[in-house]
């Protein structure tokens, strides 16, 4: 097996196994907190239903006791009263049965013997009142009254075990569940009203939740089964379990799971079931995290080889120059990024084939000893010979440019009062003649004319010589405003606008006020003449312990379309001023090329 391939493996196991160490720990945990969710979600479910029932059991538990509440000595009124009493609550409280009015010993007595409970026994049609209610029998009342739980205290209401009541007629479908609800007199010790309460409300209201194969009962504390619907479940089994408050539960037999939750008030328990399928979330879930793994051996991967091509590769260079260097190529070097061992291995052998080169190289100079040494004569003679004809060519040069200076001075003198006999007749006749096909000639001639003046007047400020000024002490905002005051009108003809902040900097510099003004006109006006019009030249300055700067900053490159004669006023204007601040201790700095957009700034010494 090959090194990367060594490399990749171990990268790959090294990334994916805390990876999936991860995920299985992930895996469970979330399985385990959806369980846990779901069968929490379950036992709130249940316990809403269970405070939902006891609800329903405590507004017919107020219904009927309130009706007790309304006839103090009952026991003494007419039977007409006592009847007109059962009715109306047989009326008035929804689901009611049979209602019987009893003493102690049982029916309660009437002026002809005991009163009969109130129970509807015939159907009625589809638009009374009364119609859903179910039909009594005189069965059923006797049911009813043997699961009576009787009132032992005035004002009590006790509710009876549910049981089945038998059907009103021969050959009629079993009833609904029922329980017996009684209430005793808070005035007469002996009195109870006693209804026959159906569970339809109950049935329906548990079949509403039944769906998705989900089961709900309603079991006693004995287990004995009340309502239910759904998968059935055996309340024997579920017996232990009825006495707590609230709890979960596990059918394994049938693969389901489920709650359980106690009916507030009531000695009764909601069970709710529902199959023990996994959840879709948590598929959903477990899916997400076996693919997330899959990406991450598949990146793992990838990155294991892209990881090992990358330090075998440098290997692979390393054998390479050294088969070269074995062939007698000394010269062969490699070029790999330090920082790290294969780095010190590529350096180690760069040094190794450099020693080897050195020591061929010594044995090579020994060998050739006496002709270096000529040589090097030779050479010595040459450049002393380059010297002198440098330093003899430069005094040729400067020569050559106080020459050229001092004549171009008469030069300049000579032509500078005939130049401005012309520019004053160009604009008297521009002021003049009016003719659109005339002026732009005009001006033209009148713009030459401008610039053989700007070259005859460069010409003459080289010839000028002053004396350094040892002691000088001048005010740099003073000679800023004077040279902004000169050139500014002149640019403005040009196109050319200078922007100056004026902000006074109180600062002293140690050239003249000739000086400075001098070499600052011509700094700017050469520079101006270099753009275009339309163009913006800023101007700033800014100062340190030893010096102050004049900062040029041209909105477009310098030089770009100058005609021949701008470039040679301006070509000498600068020299002159780059001459006059050398002797006065500072220095104008300019782009490396006169096209490139730069900063051009001019050192002075402060005083």
């Amino acid at each position: 097996m090959r090194l990367w391939q060594k490399l990749a493996l171990a990268m790959m196991l090294v990334a994916v196994a805390p990876l999936a160490v991860i995920s299985l720990q992930a895996w469970e945990l979330t399985g385990t907190q959806v369980a846990n969710a779901r069968k929490a979600a379950l036992e709130r479910e249940c316990v809403a239903l269970a405070d939902e029932i006891g609800r329903w059991v405590q507004l017919k538990a107020q219904a009927v006791s309130g009706w007790t509440r309304l006839y103090p000595g009952l026991a003494d009124r007419p039977d007409p009263v006592k009847i007109g009493l059962m009715r109306s609550v047989y009326r008035a409280v929804p689901g009611v049965v049979t209602v019987a009015l009893l003493d102690d010993k049982g029916p309660i007595l009437g002026q002809d013997g005991p009163l009969p409970p109130v129970w509807l026994d015939a159907p009625l049609s589809a638009d009374a009142p009364l119609s859903s209610r179910s039909l009594g029998s005189s069965r059923r009342a006797e049911t009813f009254l043997k699961h009576l739980a009787r009132p032992e205290a005035p004002g009590e209401v006790r509710l009876g075990l549910p049981y089945r009541p038998p059907p009103a007629r021969p050959g009629a479908p079993d009833p609904d569940p029922a329980v017996v609800l009684a209430a005793r007199s808070p005035f007469d010790d002996a009195l109870t009203l006693a209804v026959d309460l159906a569970l339809d409300d109950l049935d329906i209201l548990l079949a509403e939740r039944t769906f998705d194969g989900r089961g709900w009962a309603l079991f006693t504390r004995q287990g004995e089964q009340v309502l239910s619907h759904g998968p059935a479940v055996d309340g024997q089994l579920l017996r232990p379990l009825l006495e707590q408050r609230q709890g979960s539960l596990s059918l394994e037999g049938q693969a389901r799971r489920g709650a359980l939750a106690a009916v507030p008030g009531v000695p009764w328990t909601v069970v709710l079931t529902e199959p023990d399928l996994p959840d879709p979330a948590w598929v959903s879930l477990r899916l997400r995290l076996a693919l997330a793994l899959l990406a991450a051996i598949l990146v793992a991967v990838i990155g294991g080889f892209l990881a090992s091509r990358t330090l075998s590769r440098p290997i692979a260079t390393l054998r390479d120059a050294t088969r070269q260097l074995a062939e007698g190529d000394l010269s062969q070097r490699v070029d790999l990024a330090p920082g790290d061992e294969i780095g010190d291995l590529g350096r180690a052998f760069n040094e190794m084939a450099q020693r080897l080169s050195e020591t061929l190289e010594e044995l090579q100079a020994r060998r050739e000893e006496v002709e270096a040494t000529n040589r090097a004569l030779e050479i010595r003679v040459d450049e002393r010979t380059r010297d002198l004809q440098a330093a003899q060519a430069e005094l040729v040069r400067a020569g050559q440019l106080a020459a050229i200076a001092e004549v171009g001075a008469g030069l300049a003198h000579d032509l500078n009062n005939p130049l401005t006999s012309v520019i004053g007749s160009l604009q008297l006749l521009r002021h003049r003649v009016r003719e659109p096909a005339i002026e732009p000639l005009i001006r033209q001639a009148e713009r030459e004319a401008q610039r053989c003046r700007e070259v005859a007047g460069a010409m003459l400020r080289l010839s000028e010589h002053r004396e350094v000024t040892s002691e000088a002490d001048t005010p740099l905002d003073h000679a800023l405003d004077e040279v902004i005051g000169l050139v500014r009108p002149a640019l403005r003809r040009r196109g050319v606008e200078l922007v100056w902040s004026g902000e006074p900097t109180q600062v002293r510099v140690g050239v003249s006020i000739e000086d400075l003004r001098h070499a600052l006109t011509q700094i700017l006006q050469a520079v101006g003449a270099g753009l275009p019009s339309g163009s913006r030249l800023s101007m700033e300055v800014s100062v340190d312990e030893e010096r102050a700067m004049v900062v040029l900053e041209p909105g477009q490159p310098v030089g770009a379309g100058l005609t021949r004669d701008a470039f040679l006023a301006a070509g000498l204007g600068l020299w002159g001023a780059r001459r006059l601040l050398a002797a006065r201790g500072g220095r104008l700095v300019s782009p490396n090329a006169p096209e490139e957009a730069g900063l051009w700034r001019v050192e002075l010494p402060r005083a």
